[in-house]
């Protein structure tokens, strides 16, 4: 589907996309294909490029999902003035740099899990966030997975006491995606 299928005007909301891996493909198309316009005729957000190292990259990712520019040089497009947003889908160990330039560059940030490599490169990525009156998230949906949920309703209803602790076990196959940096003690970040 066409990354415009809509009219794009001074309301739509441009986003950046920094990654050109699986999940960032994967996630920019449903976002896309997904949105609810704000008329009839109007995109509510718009994907305005791709940032990757890689010029070969860049252009078969903006190809692929229609986007009309892609970019080698972060500063390029951390310069669009249609960008208010940066989707972080990169490697986690270029989390922490992409996202404090985003949010130098005054760009909203949703970065995907593990936000940073250590505690202090995330509360410093919140901290300038918080300074700057921006917004930073997580792409981490757990909290609508079936058995945190029922935890959750578990604790509300009083039916098991103060959860001291916990531990999740994951028997789903990793793809070869997630593998890559999963499964290397360095490259998990905080949330590992």
């Amino acid at each position: 589907q066409h990354a415009l299928p809509l009219r794009v005007g001074s309301e739509s909301i441009g986003w950046g996309i920094l990654g050109t891996g699986e999940r960032a493909h994967r996630v920019v198309q449903e976002a896309i294909r997904k949105q609810t316009p704000l008329a009839p005729d109007l995109a509510a957000t718009w994907a305005v490029g791709v940032y990757s190292h890689s010029d070969q990259r860049a252009k078969q990712f903006a190809q692929d999902l229609y986007l009309p520019h892609s970019f080698t040089n972060l500063a390029d497009l951390l310069q669009r003035r249609e960008i208010q947003c940066i989707y972080v889908a990169s490697h986690p160990r270029h989390h922490f740099p992409l996202v404090m330039a985003s949010l130098s560059a005054g760009k909203h940030v949703l970065c995907e899990m593990p936000l940073a490599l250590s505690i202090e490169e995330a509360q410093t990525m919140k901290l300038a966030a918080e300074h700057r009156g921006l917004l930073l998230g997580v792409g981490h949906q757990l909290r609508a997975e079936p058995a945190v949920r029922q935890l959750r309703h578990s604790l509300a209803d009083q039916l098991i006491g103060d959860l001291l602790g916990g531990r999740i076990t994951n028997t789903t196959p990793l793809s070869r995606y997630q593998q890559s940096w999963r499964l290397q003690p360095a490259a998990g970040g905080v949330l590992r």
